[in-house]
């Protein structure tokens, strides 16, 4: 893969991305990462690798940065070919909430996305089902929110195994279509609805919907 080394971009550019929440306090997180997001402040991005401390991400070399793609079109193909290949359950994405994304400082130009090194939510535009993993499109779709909290063992360093383990109690957001929250969300108690969700969001990120892309993404589901 060709790769163009970006100098610091002053001008933010734009990226969709998936996110996670955890935490009571509804906290944006990285799907595949444990990093999250502060609310007001932008996200840095930290080299992982060990003896990687003088390195300032995203390097050409290493997979480190905050990751985004470069259009809704690679993202949408993305999740429906990940809906298409797993079980509903195990897609990577159930769970989690779609929008759009600012980067800046260092970018590094990949053939579907970005790698940089600052980052801050612009919109948000849908979440997926955790039960079915269809896409729940803001503004026009109900939805339910809940927090489920499970127990997680993790390795102290996951560079080295013999370092150890630790019990970690982690409260996972989950999102609930229509159809599945009445079937099966609901049975397990309250949930948030979804005008209150997205409110908490726009209060504590300054973030909102944008309309215009949320009729974006359903034209192109569609077409998909």
């Amino acid at each position: 893969m060709n790769e163009l080394i970006a100098p610091d971009s002053i001008t933010p550019i734009t990226g969709w991305r998936f996110w996670r929440i955890f935490e009571r306090n509804l906290q944006l997180r990285s799907i595949f990462a444990p990093n999250p997001w502060p609310k007001r402040e932008k996200i840095t991005a930290e080299c992982l690798c060990r003896g990687s401390s003088h390195i300032e991400p995203p390097e050409i070399e290493s997979n480190c940065g905050v990751y985004a793609y470069k259009s809704l079109h690679h993202a949408i193909v993305d999740y429906t070919r990940e809906f298409l290949a797993q079980d509903p359950v195990l897609n990577p994405y159930a769970g989690a909430i779609f929008g759009k994304v600012k980067l800046w400082g260092r970018i590094q130009h990949h053939r579907f996305g970005f790698r940089a090194r600052f980052a801050y939510p612009d919109s948000f535009i849908m979440s997926i089902c955790n039960c079915c993993s269809q896409p729940i499109f803001f503004l026009f779709e109900f939805f339910a929110f809940r927090l489920f909290e499970e127990i997680k063992i993790l390795l102290m360093d996951p560079n080295y195994p013999r370092a150890g383990k630790k019990i970690v109690k982690i409260s996972k957001g989950m999102f609930f279509c229509e159809n599945c929250w009445y079937h099966l969300g609901k049975k397990n108690g309250a949930g948030i609805s979804s005008e209150k969700i997205l409110g908490i969001f726009q209060e504590d990120y300054g973030v909102g919907v944008s309309e215009k892309e949320v009729w974006a993404a359903r034209d192109l589901m569609i077409r998909k």
